[in-house]
């Protein structure tokens, strides 16, 4: 077949067949000039807040240390991170990956103030005998040393409601893509 033939058999409606002359384009438009360093520059001095604002949900939604607040503690006149105390008012679990003990962080015992009053120290962990276990009904107390305030303390995301922390993530870059 000859390219005469190719010609022919082409429909009328397809452009035909050209080649491009890069170098002359480029000459005509002309090369790397201010306008292209101006709009290069604002490119890259906006690219660094958006890339430290992609970075910002591991700070914003940080998940620290919390078990279940226990406000009989201050009640009783006690310290609400009285060993003591916690030791009467959380139950303790064991971690299975790590075989170690830890406070529960979703449960607490049913106490009273009046019973905390009258409570002698040193109190050992898991003596009380059988005592109501409660899942956390007066909120939670949160470890603020590193994070003041989090997404993950903000809506507590914590316990029944961790899952959620996953869909804040999820959210957060939803709201970058229709940002964007």
């Amino acid at each position: 077949m000859s390219s005469e033939d190719d010609e022919t058999d082409r429909s009328p409606f397809l452009p035909k067949k050209t080649t491009v002359d890069y170098d002359a384009a480029l000459g005509y438009i002309g090369s790397f000039g201010k306008y292209q360093t101006m709009k290069f520059a604002v490119m890259w001095l906006l690219g660094i807040p958006v890339g430290i604002h992609m970075l910002a949900m591991p700070f914003l939604g940080a998940q620290v240390s919390h078990r279940c607040n226990v406000p009989e503690l201050a009640e009783a006149g006690m310290n609400l991170d009285d060993p003591c105390g916690l030791n009467y008012c959380v139950p303790w679990v064991t971690d299975e990956g790590k075989n170690t003990q830890e406070p529960s962080r979703c449960e607490r015992y049913n106490v009273s103030r009046d019973e905390l009053g009258n409570l002698t120290c040193p109190f050992e962990r898991n003596s009380g005998g059988n005592r109501t276990v409660l899942n956390c009904d007066a909120g939670w107390w949160y470890d603020r040393q590193v994070y003041s305030n989090t997404v993950y303390m903000e809506f507590n995301l914590v316990c029944d409601n961790e899952p959620l922390n996953s869909l804040a993530q999820s959210l957060f870059m939803v709201g970058v893509l229709v940002g964007s």
